[in-house]
């Protein structure tokens, strides 16, 4: 998707229909596959666009949707990275509903796919930037220890390896 599809997103309803699909219906891999479409329009670094979808109270649901044992978590995790990278609220928000305990459970489950572990160590990087509340909640999780399983389990994954490294310096 390139930048100039983004006034024809809003001039088709496209985002309301989108939003709809994530906090309205019940199908849980429907939505999964919508959070997928935002998480890509979400990736064009629109501020605009991410802030009013971010006003619609989406956050709760995602995670609520990442929490599902029938969600692929891919696109959950997918669109949650992207509003972290580009919304500072979204942070704080994660935090008041105790999104990094989940994060940390997803991750240290063996039968989480890879890129949803990518797309995780990055939001969990995206909250640590600046935060030492958020720090501290992932050293009192033994998120290190998860870190290092992570790093045994993917070694030829250069992009988690990566993330990896980052979190771990930023927990010493």
């Amino acid at each position: 998707m390139h930048q100039d599809f983004l006034p024809e997103i809003i001039r088709n309803d496209s985002m309301s229909t989108i939003l709809d699909l994530i906090i309205g219906t019940r199908g849980v891999q429907i939505k999964e596959y919508a959070c997928v479409c935002l998480g890509n329009i979400l990736s064009l670094n629109n501020r605009q666009i991410s802030s009013f979808v971010y006003k619609c109270g989406i956050i709760q649901t995602i995670l609520e949707l990442l929490q599902s044992p029938e969600s692929t978590k891919i696109g959950s995790s997918m669109a949650l990275f992207h509003f972290t990278s580009l919304i500072p609220a979204t942070k704080k928000e994660v935090h008041e509903l105790r999104g990094i305990p989940i994060f940390m459970e997803i991750i240290e489950n063996n039968s989480t796919p890879y890129k949803v572990i990518e797309f995780l160590t990055g939001i969990l990087m995206n909250l640590a930037t600046n935060s030492e509340t958020t720090i501290s909640e992932m050293k009192e999780g033994n998120l290190n220890l998860k870190l290092e399983n992570l790093r045994s389990r993917f070694p030829n994954k250069q992009n988690l390896l990566i993330n990896i490294s980052y979190l771990q310096n930023t927990l010493k």
